[in-house]
């Protein structure tokens, strides 16, 4: 269905209305259209299932700034990107729809929810010219700005409340993000955020505030943006995935914190792994384990840049 003015406010209310939303005989999506020529913008969210503030940032959407009444121009596609992983709170349901095979596209009969999801809605993501990924963290961290591809959109994000560029990523991970399969890939520009931690209320106002700038930057909505100050980009070069299940990692490496090149990072009945640069950790989930075993404990990073 086309969308409609709705009075849910809390994350369990505004995913019950988008999982009765359905757009082109695909659920969990909503269509609002100014009915003027203008770009078609997809605001994605709960590829992970466990991740609500991209909740916020549609409830914020619709009821705050009302976007169907105030859209100028183009079209918006609310999605829920992992429908039945949100309503069973979980992560993934079968693999992590942020590590998708590279053929996902042609994987028929294929028994993993997240590819068979992903297939329903690429009809849907092929319409993108622009794409809002939102997520959070399972361990505390500053906002992140998650930039895809060979290029940063820097055009695209003034007005984010995030100075930090994570790049590189979606070259070092194990298969690929939701966003890969976004429009053309030729042509359209795809950004993730990592919000905050789950759960946390700054995480869902730091993705409505993202989703609303994006908009402005795209004259979508009424207003103007101004980048406050300059970006810290930290890119990443390489991960760490556990080979077995006897390795374990050593400690806690929070998000962006600097570890010297040598520190035991994990260590099991075989070589142990150790930090292979002076650089950062990102994306460890503060476990000895990661939540998926097949996929990346952490990741590295380069020392900062400022530009």
């Amino acid at each position: 269905m086309d969308s409609t003015e709705s009075g849910h406010k809390t994350a369990s209310e505004i995913l019950g209305l988008m999982s009765i939303s359905v757009c082109d005989g695909v659920p969990g999506v909503m269509r609002i259209s100014s009915g003027r020529a203008g770009p078609i913008v997809g605001v994605t969210v709960c590829s992970h299932g466990n991740e609500p503030s991209g909740l916020a940032a549609v409830d914020y959407l619709l009821n705050t700034l009302k976007l169907p009444v105030n859209l100028l121009r183009g079209e918006v596609y609310l999605v829920v990107n992992n429908l039945q992983a949100a309503l069973e709170s979980k992560r993934f349901v079968s693999v992590d729809m942020n590590r998708l095979p590279a053929d996902t596209p042609t994987r028929d009969n294929d028994p993993a929810s997240e590819v068979r999801r992903s297939r329903e809605l690429l009809p849907i993501w092929k319409k993108f010219d622009v794409g809002l990924d939102i997520h959070s963290t399972s361990q505390d961290a500053p906002p992140m700005i998650i930039s895809l591809g060979p290029m940063f959109h820097a055009e695209l994000v003034r007005g984010f409340p995030i100075e930090i560029v994570i790049s590189n990523i979606d070259r070092v991970q194990r298969g690929k993000p939701a966003p890969a399969f976004y429009g053309d890939s030729e042509k359209t520009k795809a950004i993730g955020i990592e919000a905050g931690q789950h759960d946390v209320e700054q995480a869902g106002k730091c993705a409505s505030a993202c989703a609303e700038a994006l908009l402005q930057n795209l004259g979508m909505l009424p207003g103007t943006t101004v980048q406050a100050g300059r970006f810290r980009e930290f890119r990443v070069v390489a991960s760490i995935i556990l080979p077995d299940e006897s390795y374990s990692m050593e400690g806690v490496f929070e998000n962006l914190k600097h570890v010297e090149k040598g520190t035991l990072i994990a260590k099991g009945s075989g070589p142990d792994f150790v930090m292979p640069i002076d650089g950062c950790t990102i994306m460890h989930n503060g476990k000895p384990h990661p939540d998926d075993p097949k996929n990346e404990a952490l990741f590295i990073t380069e020392p900062e840049k400022a530009w």
